[in-house]
């Protein structure tokens, strides 16, 4: 097998990984508070689910869309900051 130059097989594996460690500073929401997320969501028009208070691909789309209508990096992931901005405070 013959690699193209501007990629090498070791510069593939001494890439950082992209997955990024849990912001320690943030609790994770409870179900109680995912549900709700997801109610605010849908109310916005960002979720078109049914709340379930469970995080999957159509949440974490919907939390992007949102984030990004904010101006915040839209990350998908759901912050105690998140909920509080869907809220309105």
């Amino acid at each position: 097998m013959r690699w193209r130059s501007a990629i090498s097989p070791t510069a593939c594996a001494a890439a950082p990984p992209f997955v990024q460690p849990w912001p320690r500073q943030e609790r994770v929401l409870s179900r109680a508070e995912r549900l709700e997320l997801q109610q605010l969501l849908a109310q916005r028009g960002f979720y078109r689910g049914t709340p379930d208070g469970q995080f999957g691909g159509q949440t974490r789309e919907a939390l992007r869309g949102f984030q990004a209508s904010i101006g915040t990096p839209a990350d998908g992931f759901a912050s105690s900051d998140v909920l509080e901005r869907l809220r309105g405070r």
